[in-house]
């Protein structure tokens, strides 16, 4: 029979939802991102340090001064502060514990940084919560500060104690928890926080609930500092009013909401994106929920529901993403990562390797790249910070390592809709025959390009699959004569130095058995 020629005219991201028949979206992926429509193989990543003595959670802080990067991550018994230049060097590491600061396995650290006219330095404030196994825990915890560059223990900040946590909205620092309690200092003095804390300094309850996730947000000329407070069931906007109407005033933004986890609230160019527990939702001066039809359900149906407040976000903006990494099945750290290309539109998603990943830092100063802190123990029960997207490989001690990317073509059959539709071929009861494909890619290194396929819908795959070496050297095309009724097509690399960017690939396909 006459053989035709088409594209690889798929919807750009997978789908997890409903079947993989259903849909002409890829089928599967594993560390491939979809860049202006087409498939790329995700950066590589590199150890930056791998001295943390544990697992770290919560939210890392970065503040960069003459040259390094001044990184602090806390774990349930410490908090850290590693001292490093973008391109590796320095690496001095201090324990920065507070003293008599209580250990327990459900601590996760809250950070942020404010200017602090007492000390006339930049200081970084921190605090660990007992909510890493539930959001709602009331335990009252203390607040710690020091100079951000120092090197000794954080040390206790005045007496208040709160159970949700911390943020800075310059010049002044909030404090948050309990029925919907929210405190906040005088102006870059963080000892006078809360009330009778003198000048500025005051607090409220702006709702029922805990409070329990702070943001920045645009205020405007008249109303700035302004931020977004997460309540269990509510939004709130923290608006300055001046010292005259109160100083700060709120109002609510959304009622009968949700916040699935605290680390999973980004900021995006000043669009606010995060988690509720049944849905994705923006803030961008109105809340409203974000359209997900590939992996609504999928992420849902999938996370750990014992450990929620596990998963944390963190934005690539070279790429326009947002990463929702969390912990698949019964796995207690973050296995998977849902990823939503705010630019684009698109959804997909990806393993992450080495067991997977715990904490991250979107912007980390002076580091070009996304950092995140991984959960796999070194041989001396230690732990990495990993810069992503640096290179195509996996670089431990200067040594490149194969980083495995594929992405699965949709199932590819005669019926009205898909790559086939031109309809010339339209509800042939016929096998599809791949004679022949013509890739076409921005490549390092060879492709692995493996053909399978099924009799039905809910069959398994034939057990017949083949694979070629894809090498533009030898030959530019692959001949293949593989036929199935629904044919599928993987194209995979796993070698070290290996990349790709596809292009406009070509499938010639033809009529097979009935």
């Amino acid at each position: 029979m006459a053989s035709k020629i088409y594209p690889f005219n798929f919807i750009p991201g997978t789908k997890r939802d409903n079947t993989q028949f259903d849909g002409n979206y890829y089928s599967d992926a594993k560390w491939c991102r979809w860049y202006r429509g087409k498939a790329k193989k995700i950066g590589g990543y590199r150890s930056v340090y791998d001295q943390w003595t544990d697992i770290v959670h919560g939210e890392p802080l970065a503040f960069a001064k003459n040259g390094y990067n001044y990184i602090y991550g806390g774990s349930e018994e410490k908090i850290e502060m590693l001292v490093v230049q973008s391109s590796g060097g320095g690496g001095a590491f201090y324990d920065r514990t507070p003293a008599a600061f209580t250990t327990d396995v459900n601590n996760e650290w809250k950070t942020t940084s404010i200017w602090d006219s007492a000390g006339t330095s930049m200081v970084a404030v921190a605090m660990a919560t007992q909510t890493l196994s539930d959001i709602s825990d009331d335990t009252d915890r203390k607040i710690y500060y020091g100079d951000v560059t120092d090197t000794a223990a954080l040390t206790q900040l005045g007496t208040l104690e709160v159970s949700g946590g911390i943020v800075a909205l310059p010049p002044y620092l909030f404090a948050y928890g309990n029925d919907g309690y929210l405190a906040w200092s005088d102006k870059n003095d963080i000892a006078a926080i809360g009330s009778g804390g003198g000048g500025d300094a005051g607090d409220a309850r702006i709702c029922a609930n805990k409070v329990v996730k702070g943001i920045p947000i645009r205020g405007g000329s008249n109303n700035s500092p302004s931020g977004l407070f997460f309540s269990l069931d509510t939004v709130q906007r923290i608006s300055y009013v001046g010292t005259t109407a109160g100083v700060f005033r709120n109002d609510t933004v959304a009622t009968d909401t949700s916040i699935l986890s605290t680390n999973a609230v980004i900021d995006y160019d000043g669009i606010i994106i995060w988690a509720t527990t049944n849905r994705f939702m923006s803030y961008n001066g109105v809340a409203q929920e974000i359209k997900n039809d590939t992996h609504l359900d999928w992420f849902y149906n999938n996370y750990n529901k014992t450990c929620p407040q596990k998963i944390f976000a963190v934005k690539n903006a070279r790429y326009g993403e947002i990463w929702f990494c969390f912990p698949f099945g019964q796995a207690t750290e973050c296995t998977h990562a849902l990823i939503y290309n705010i630019r684009e539109g698109y959804w997909y998603d990806t393993e992450l390797p080495e067991g997977g990943r715990s904490a991250g830092l979107s912007a980390a100063s002076l580091f070009p790249n996304p950092l995140m802190f991984g959960v796999e123990a070194t041989d001396v029960d230690r732990y990495r910070l990993w810069e992503h997207e640096y290179g195509v490989d996996k670089i431990v001690d200067g040594v490149p390592l194969a980083v495995e990317s594929y992405f699965d073509t949709p199932n590819i059959c005669f019926i009205d809709e898909g790559p086939l539709s031109d309809n010339s071929w339209s509800g042939l009861n016929r096998w599809v025959r791949l004679i022949r494909m013509e890739p076409d890619f921005v490549l390092t290194g060879n492709l692995d390009v493996t053909v399978k396929g099924r009799i039905f819908a809910m069959s398994g795959e034939l057990p017949d699959e083949i694979t070629y070496t894809y090498d533009p050297a030898v030959s530019p095309k692959i001949e293949s004569r593989k036929k199935y009724k629904e044919l599928r097509i993987r194209l995979r690399s796993k070698e070290a130095g290996g990349d790709y960017y596809q292009g406009k690939c070509l499938m010639e396909l033809a009529e097979g058995d009935v």
